[in-house]
Order: structure tokens, then C-alpha cells, then sequence
């Protein structure tokens, strides 16, 4: 017949290591002695596992370290900036690869305004200023279809295109490019490759260029039309100078036949992963020499998530990229879903992960300077964080948030004794480099 147990006293392990009932006072004496030292050996051997852990980490010549966060929330621009900082010669190197993405976010990034000028002018009186404005419109207009071919050629088809972010109202507020890492130096080959046959079409970047040239002054004109302030507000739009990957005001500069991206360029340029990338890059100079940093880049739509679940075993720090400047978005593929709401549930999803408990956690409350400007601009934080009661500017609700994600943490970690460092953070400036 099966043994059955009902309570704690009846289970077989209680049972077993319960004293003997007739036990003498010297029996008790030497039983608790013996368990004493079993306890102490046993601590012994964790003290051990764990100076072998910490040496094991230390002699590594490899930091593994999982860059999370959500869709948009700067991700790999930190990337970006961890290669600054390391391997500087090597991204150098590859700046011509970045050409290609910052013309397509200059392709976006015109797009974007005249989606905000054609949403709000049918609607307007037409003086002779906006009539002027709607021609020049209709004469830009012709750059957008370089962003197809542009996007076929970085993204896999099969793959989720420009992706929009949404405001409260439902009005677009960013496009991203979307693409493999991979897939960037499909387009930019070197400037003797990319030179064509005397009677061969040249290649579309430069045609682009081009056109980019040819309609520069018109461009400016429109991105600095003294009514475009009000058709922003108007759609609930704010700055677009101040969105990842805005180079309008650079044409002349970025045009030029030898141009070649700087290091603020590069971590200007808006780039959306898709899927895990992995990069390896071995510190070039200073005491860590040699060091080889395998950083995971992982895709943060919801729907990729799933994705993260490998690179967990064995990695030794987590940064957390928490796009703050945000609170007032939606996402496009979850409109009922604030962003803000969703990078705190992301969070908490990181934190409690018994698989992450050995890890160290670096949170960047990132784009920290966007928060400032929209508070300012009158956007009203607790219009979408409902819990939040203080001030309505930069410091108030800085703290505010800096609770909010450490206790999470507190209360979710299995790791009490896990020290989390916080830093606000704008990931487009290099002066994050001073806390990777």
C-alpha cells in the first residue's frame, strides 16, 4: 500500500532526521555537534564554489553581456556606443557602411513631414505661403520611392518594414528603419566597387545623393517653413528635429562626394534590430587590452521576445534600456499599450528571472533628454502615469521613476544581495560611455 503523509510532521524527510525518542543528553550533545560541523563544511564548500566563480569571471577573457529592453528604447545605439568606447579604429572602419542608413533615415525623416504637412493643410485656409509650401511638398515627394528600394535591399522582405510609433492621439510619431545588422553592407560596398560602367546606371544610393543634392534648398525651406510649428502642434506632433536619426539640417554636410560619417553620426543614426544579433569585439587600448565583450542586441517587440530565452544561460551583466521619453507613446503593435506600462512590465519580467539571478543589472533610464523637453513643451506626466501626484518637471518625475523601477526590483529580485545601478542616460551622447 502507498505511504501517505498529511502534514509537514508526517513527511518522510522530517521523519528521518528526527532525533531518536529515547536519545540520551551526551547523545544529543555529540548529534549536535556533528550537524554543526556538517553545517560548517557545507558553507565551506559554497565559500569555495563561489571564489571559483569569481575567479573563473575575473581570468575570463570573454564579458558575455545581454542588452535588453523595449522596441525603441535605444538599444543599439548603446551598442554603438560600447564599440566607441572599445574598439573606436574598428567602427571607424565601417562608418562608410553607415551611409546607406543615414540616407534612409533622411528619406524617413522627410516622409514624416510631409505625412504632418498633408494631414493638416486640406484643412486650412490656402494664402499664397501655403500654396508655395503644397508645391514643394509635391516636388520632395519623389524621394520617398527611393525608400522602397532602399528598404528591400536592408531588410528581409519577409520581415516587418518602417515601423510607427503612436502618440495618444494615434497620430505617427516616428519612422524606424528595421533591419538585419548583416544587411547593412549589402549597400555600401567601397567607393571603387560602387563605381559604375561609363554607360551603367549609377547605384541608388547615389542616386540619391543626388536628388538629396538637387533638392536640398527645398528641403530646407520646408523643414523650416514658419508655419510648420503650428501644423505640428496642431497633430499633436512635437519637435522632429529632436527624433533619432533627423538629419535634415546636415544635407550639405552629408552629400558631399567624400563624406564619411562621424562618431556622432553614427550613434545618431536610427536603427531598429530584428531577431538576436551577436557582437564581438576585443578592447583595442588601456588596461583591459585583449578583453573580448560578446554583447547579445536583442529585437524588443513583443513579439520577439521569445527570442532572449537562449542567450540567458551564463551571462554575466544585463543592461537595461528603459526609454523614459516615451511616456506618452503607444505601440504600433499594441495601441492600448502605453510604452511606459510596457517597459515596466518587461522589467519586472527581467528581474524575477531566477535564471538572471547572478547577473549584474546596469538600468539606463535613457532618453532622459526627451522627457525634459516634452515636460517643458507642457506634456503633462501624470495624464498618462496616473499613480504619479508631484511636479510636472524633470527631477520630480526623474525620481519618481527611479523608485518605480527600484522597487520592482527589490521586491521581485530572487537575489537580495544584487547591487542595481541606475543612470539617466541620453544614448545619442558619448558621456554615456563614463558608466559602461
Amino acid at each position: 500500500m502507498a505511504f501517505k503523509y498529511d502534514s509537514a510532521s508526517d513527511d518522510p524527510l522530517t521523519l528521518a532526521l528526527k532525533p531518536p525518542a529515547d536519545e540520551t543528553p551526551e547523545q544529543h550533545a555529540e548529534r549536535v555537534e556533528k550537524e554543526r560541523e556538517a553545517t560548517r563544511v557545507s558553507e565551506e564548500i559554497d565559500k569555495e564554489l563561489e571564489k571559483e566563480l569569481v575567479e573563473k569571471r575575473k581570468n575570463n577573457s570573454e564579458i558575455k553581456v545581454l542588452l535588453l529592453g523595449p522596441s525603441g528604447s535605444g538599444k543599439s545605439t548603446t551598442l554603438k556606443n560600447f564599440q566607441l568606447a572599445f574598439t573606436p579604429k574598428a567602427l571607424q572602419a565601417q562608418a562608410e557602411n553607415y551611409i546607406a542608413l543615414i540616407y534612409l533615415n533622411v528619406v524617413s525623416s522627410l516622409r514624416l513631414l510631409l505625412d504632418v504637412i498633408n494631414e493638416t493643410l486640406p484643412g486650412r485656409d490656402s494664402p499664397a505661403d501655403l500654396q508655395e509650401l503644397k508645391q514643394q511638398c509635391s516636388q520632395l515627394s519623389r524621394i520617398l520611392e527611393f525608400e522602397t528600394t532602399l528598404s528591400n535591399k536592408l531588410w528581409d522582405t519577409n520581415q516587418v518594414g518602417p515601423r510607427k510609433l503612436r502618440t495618444a492621439s494615434g497620430c505617427r510619431t516616428l519612422y524606424e528603419v528595421v533591419v538585419h545588422v548583416s544587411a547593412i553592407r549589402k549597400l555600401t560596398p567601397s567607393s571603387k566597387q560602387n563605381a559604375p560602367p561609363n554607360n551603367e546606371e549609377p547605384p541608388v544610393l547615389e542616386q540619391l545623393r543626388v536628388a538629396l543634392i538637387d533638392h536640398r534648398r527645398t528641403i530646407e525651406s520646408v523643414a523650416n517653413h514658419p508655419m510648420l510649428e503650428d501644423l505640428l502642434k496642431s497633430t499633436n506632433h512635437r519637435q522632429l528635429s529632436h527624433i533619432p536619426g533627423y538629419f535634415l539640417d546636415d544635407l550639405e554636410r552629408i552629400t558631399t562626394p567624400d563624406y564619411s560619417p562621424t562618431d556622432d553620426d553614427i550613434l545618431r543614426t536610427r536603427l531598429r534590430t530584428l531577431g538576436v544579433s551577436e557582437t564581438r569585439f576585443k578592447v583595442e587600448e588601456g588596461p583591459d587590452k585583449g578583453l573580448t565583450w560578446a554583447v547579445y542586441d536583442v529585437g524588443g517587440a513583443r513579439y520577439q521576445r521569445a527570442s532572449w530565452v537562449p542567450y540567458f544561460d551564463d551571462v554575466q551583466t544585463i543592461i537595461f534600456v528603459a526609454p523614459v521619453g516615451h511616456f506618452d507613446q503607444f505601440l504600433e503593435e499594441a495601441p492600448s499599450i502605453n510604452c511606459l506600462k510596457d517597459t515596466f512590465d518587461l522589467w519586472d519580467s527581467i528581474v524575477s528571472s531566477k535564471l538572471l539571478a547572478r547577473a549584474d543589472i546596469i538600468l539606463f533610464l535613457n532618453k532622459y533628454d526627451i522627457l525634459d523637453q516634452k515636460l517643458k513643451m507642457g506634456i503633462n506626466f501624470a495624464s498618462y502615469v496616473t499613480s504619479y501626484k508631484d511636479l510636472n518637471n524633470k527631477d520630480a518625475v526623474g525620481k519618481y521613476l527611479k523608485r518605480k523601477f527600484t522597487g520592482i526590483h527589490q521586491q521581485r529580485s530572487p537575489n537580495s544581495k544584487r547591487v542595481l545601478h541606475v543612470h539617466f542616460t541620453s544614448v545619442t551622447v558619448s558621456t554615456i560611455l563614463s558608466y559602461l
